[in-house]
Formats: structure tokens, C-alpha cells, sequence
């Protein structure tokens, strides 16, 4: 009997004990599903958070921005205008007014969507139709003025955000890297200043995004219709930039090396690619047939005179902006008097982080997910750098042509800090100290470049040429009959008073100055019309940099 109530009461023990072990574990599940809940519904609401910030760098001031000579150069095109109708209609026997030129921005009704294409396969077809086809349509709906074009490249740039975390979970398979890529990408400077800008690198940056990740889908599900919609964003990106083939021969490198798929698996995607150049070929033709009208409108590519040193000071801004834009010293001294030189130095650890994240993904990362993102990054930098440093060119100074690398960048940084985090302690508390300065760095230079009137992406024009002008009390600004002028002229037209005067002459010999106060101004005047006043009774001045010229009565 001893024995059999010993044996009861040991039961009765063990019951208890799982019971408070049950009751424990329960506890404890629950405290764990808490802690998942608050850390899904956190990491949601910082995602939504920096989304929304996002949209309003994006949306807000779309109109406050000088309109540079690039975005000028939309305006005509989507208007229905040649630079033969512009030559024609911008000189006359008098003076032109700021609303003669403005007029030129507006779209003409008896010009439609194929006189667009036409124009550009014409005078510049080493610009591909889509977006400009996109953008005369946006404009009937929306209207032509400043802020309306330019929303077109936000709605852009919005949508390459879920684009982005489509990427992410095709490459990476983690819901966790994706939502991190998302919120960098919302508040990345590079994407916020393109994304107010009326060209075409939104739609390039959103359909590297989709054919890249449209690719990644057809290889996993392997099937014709995965395939078909990959060769559609092919033939959508090839529409959107000339540089779009440097994508293509990322993915083609990602695809044939034997690292990644045999070779006997690839066919289906020379299919697909095959199928987008077959659609693309009638713009390669207009591009044979227009070869030397494009030599000739991207001369300023192959006639930079720029030295070693200063090449390597521009690209330590330009490998950097993604994630943190400084701005460039002229740039930060006119928008708000601060000397830049030690702010430079925060490109540096940038710098450092990009390149330590792409050694990272290479250790860690598996040889699919290495190979894509430095066939990426590697398809955009070789073939634009090689020509820059023997040749002297300077495509590698511009980032607007480094897209790839910037998507590669941005992939390898997220991934690194997201691996990081989820570390022990102490390591991951300084791995997300580090996550939340690059998200704050980018909010801070978005914040930057926010009130100013124009920034390094927005060359050629500036406000300051537009104020000395309006500062003189009786302005007649005089351009040449050349193309390049005529733009310059029309990008400070919004900014120029009702009272300015313009003139064009084709003939430096028969130019007239009035002998009646009028404060006359030359912008970029060519050498011939500078000649015109030696020894004249005139002394040309220079009023702002090399752009604009004075003209006084020597005494």
C-alpha cells in the first residue's frame, strides 16, 4: 500500500508539474506572438511612414524647380514641335516677348502622338519613343504645364517602389530584406531628384526594376507565359533608354554563365529576348538612318576636358548619391551660403558601406543572388567607365546613366543590413544604429534639395541668370540662332519678367544695339558675336559665370 500511494503521489506530481509547464509554455507563446505582433505592426508602420514621405518629396514643389534645357527639350517634343519650327518661329524681324517662347510649350492640337515619334526618329533618335509617347498622352489628360509634366516621372518613381519589393522577394526570398529595400527606396535622394525631373530615367529605373524581377519570376516558374511578360518589359525598357541594353547584357551574363544556368535552360530566355529585339528593330533602323544627327546632339559626351583628379572627386558623388546626396559645392554655397568641403566627407563612408556590402553578398550570399547583382552593377559601370578614363569621355560623371548600379547598390545594402540586424547583441544594436542613419541620410538630403530652386541634376540655366536680368530696369537679352541657345533662353522664360525683350540674330554683322538705356545681356554668346563688339565702343562683361554677357558704352 506504501508502495502504490507513493507511486499516486509521484503521478500527482508529474501532472502538476506538466500542467505549470503547460501553462508556461502557453505564457510564453504568447509573450513571443506579442513581440512578433508589435514587431510586424512597427516595422509596417516605419514602412508606411517613410512611403509617405516618399510620395511628398516626390509630388511636392514638382513646379518650383528651374525647367532646365533637357526638360525644355520634353516640352517641344511632346508639343509637336521640330528644332526646324523653332528656328523658323523664334526669330522674327522684332523683338519676342516671355510669352512668345512659353507659347512653344503648349501642345498642339494638329500634331498628334506619330508626328512625336516621327520628330524624334528625325532630329534625336538616340531617344527611344515610349516616354515621350507616355508623356503627350499625360499632357492631354493633365494639361502641359511644369507641375502636370513633370507628376508624369512621379507616378513613375511611385510605382517602381512595389516594383522594387517584387524584386526583392524574387531575388531573396525575404519578406524581411524586401520590406527594408522599400523603405530605402522611398526616401533615396537619386530616385526622389529623377522623380521630379520631365526625361525618361523614371521609366528606365522602373523597367530595369520589372525586367529584372519579371526575369528571376520566368526562371523559377519556368513557364511560357512567365516568359512572354518578360519579353514585354524587355521591350518596354528598350522603349524607355538607348542605355537599357546595358540591362539586357546584365541579365544576358546572369543567365549564360555557368554559374548561374546551364546553357541548355537559357533558350527560353533568348526566346523572349530574341522576340523584344524583333520589336525594337524599327528603332535600331531609325538610329542607323540618324547616326550622325545623334553624333551631333551628344558632342558634350565625347568633348569633356576633364582631368584624372577631378574625374575621381565626381565619382565619390556620384557612387554615393543613392543613398546620400551632399550636393555639389556651388550648389550648397548658393542655396544656403554654407562652404561643402567638410560635408564631403560624409560621402565616405557611403562609399565604404556600398563596397563592404557588396564583399559581404559575395561571402554570404549564394552564387545566384552574387552573380545577379554584380552582373548588374557590373553591366552598367565597365562599359561606361573604360571609355571615360581612355578616352576622356564622361559618361561615368553623370548618374542619370549608372541606373544599374545604383539598383545593384541598393540590393547588396539592403541585404547587408538586414543580415546584420539579425544578429546577437552588441553587434546588431550598432548594425541598426547604422540601418537608421542611411534611412535618415536620405530623408536629410531629400530635405536638401527640397526648397531649392535647382540642384546638380538640373544643369546648363539657373535662377541667378534670370534675377540679374530682372534686376535691370530697361533688359533686352539677345541669343543666337543656334538650338542649344534657344533652349537656355527658354528655360529662364518662367522665370523672366513680363518687361524682358528677347531677340535672336543669325547675324552677328547686322546685330543693332538700341541707343536707349537698354540694359543689354548676351547668353552664351559664340565667339563670332563676342568679336562683333572689339573696338566697337562697346565692353562685353561677363554678368554670371561664362553664360551671361553684359553689354555697356565704353566712355
Amino acid at each position: 500500500m506504501a508502495a502504490v500511494a507513493a507511486a499516486f503521489k509521484l503521478t500527482v506530481t508529474i501532472a502538476k508539474n506538466l500542467q505549470a509547464n503547460v501553462y508556461r509554455y502557453q505564457h510564453e507563446k504568447k509573450i513571443v506572438i506579442e513581440k512578433l505582433r508589435l514587431t510586424f505592426c512597427s516595422s509596417a508602420l516605419l514602412i508606411a511612414v517613410l512611403v509617405v514621405l516618399g510620395v511628398f518629396f516626390r509630388f511636392a514643389n514638382l513646379d518650383k524647380k528651374i525647367y532646365w534645357p533637357d526638360e525644355i527639350g520634353t516640352s517641344f517634343r511632346i508639343a509637336g514641335y521640330t528644332a526646324k519650327d523653332l528656328k523658323q518661329e523664334f526669330f522674327a524681324e522684332h523683338d519676342i516677348t516671355v510669352q512668345d517662347i512659353q507659347k512653344y510649350q503648349r501642345v498642339r492640337s494638329d500634331r498628334g502622338v506619330l508626328d512625336v515619334i516621327g520628330y524624334l526618329a528625325l532630329e534625336e533618335p538616340q531617344h527611344p519613343p515610349l516616354y515621350f509617347v507616355l508623356a503627350r498622352l499625360w499632357a492631354e489628360l493633365f494639361g502641359d504645364f511644369t507641375g502636370a509634366i513633370r507628376s508624369l516621372s512621379a507616378f513613375l518613381s511611385l510605382l517602381a517602389i512595389p516594383g522594387l519589393y517584387w524584386l526583392c522577394r524574387e531575388l531573396f526570398d525575404s519578406p524581411s530584406i524586401a520590406s527594408l529595400a522599400t523603405m530605402l527606396i522611398a526616401v533615396s535622394p537619386f530616385h526622389v531628384l529623377y522623380a521630379q525631373e520631365a526625361r525618361p530615367y523614371s521609366l528606365w529605373i522602373l523597367m530595369t526594376i520589372l525586367s529584372s524581377a519579371a526575369l528571376l519570376r520566368a526562371m523559377r516558374l519556368k513557364t511560357v507565359r512567365s516568359w512572354a511578360l518578360y519579353a514585354l518589359t524587355l521591350v518596354g525598357g528598350m522603349y524607355s533608354h538607348l542605355f537599357f541594353g546595358l540591362v539586357v547584357l546584365g541579365h544576358g551574363i546572369y543567365v549564360v554563365t555557368p554559374n548561374g544556368v546551364a546553357f541548355k535552360r537559357s533558350s527560353p530566355y533568348l526566346v523572349s529576348s530574341a522576340v523584344a529585339f524583333m520589336f525594337f528593330l524599327p528603332w535600331v533602323l531609325a538610329i542607323i538612318f540618324g547616326i550622325s544627327q545623334a553624333q551631333k546632339t551628344t558632342e558634350w559626351i565625347r568633348a569633356a576636358e576633364v582631368g584624372p583628379l577631378d574625374t575621381l572627386k565626381r565619382w565619390t558623388f556620384v557612387f554615393s548619391n543613392v543613398f546620400m546626396d551632399t550636393g555639389t559645392s556651388d550648389i550648397l554655397k548658393m542655396t544656403y551660403g554654407i562652404d561643402s568641403l567638410w560635408i564631403h566627407l560624409i560621402r565616405l563612408p557611403v562609399l565604404l558601406l556600398i563596397g563592404y556590402s557588396l564583399y559581404f553578398l559575395y561571402r554570404e550570399a549564394s552564387s545566384r543572388i552574387t552573380l545577379f547583382v554584380f552582373a548588374l552593377a557590373g553591366s552598367s559601370l565597365v562599359p561606361l567607365i573604360f571609355p571615360d578614363l581612355i578616352l576622356g569621355w564622361q559618361l561615368s560623371n553623370h548618374p542619370r546613366f549608372l541606373i544599374p548600379y545604383y539598383l545593384s547598390a541598393l540590393l547588396s545594402v539592403a541585404y547587408l543590413l538586414t543580415a546584420k540586424c539579425l544578429l546577437q547583441k552588441p553587434d546588431r544594436r550598432a548594425w541598426q544604429a547604422i540601418t537608421v542613419i542611411v534611412v535618415c541620410g536620405g530623408v536629410v538630403s531629400c530635405a536638401l534639395s527640397f526648397h531649392a530652386e535647382t540642384w546638380w541634376n538640373k544643369g546648363g540655366t539657373t535662377p541667378q541668370l534670370a534675377r540679374i536680368i530682372n534686376q535691370a530696369a530697361r533688359p533686352l537679352l539677345i541669343s543666337a540662332f543656334d538650338t542649344g541657345s534657344l533652349v537656355n533662353v527658354s528655360s529662364l522664360s518662367s522665370l523672366l519678367a513680363q518687361r524682358v525683350r528677347i531677340r535672336v540674330v543669325t547675324d552677328s554683322n547686322e546685330l543693332q544695339i538700341p541707343d536707349d538705356g537698354t540694359d543689354v545681356f548676351l547668353i552664351d554668346p559664340p565667339e563670332s558675336l563676342r568679336q562683333r563688339f572689339a573696338g566697337s565702343g562697346y565692353r562685353l562683361e561677363p554678368a554670371y559665370a561664362t553664360q551671361l554677357w553684359r553689354l555697356t558704352k565704353t566712355p
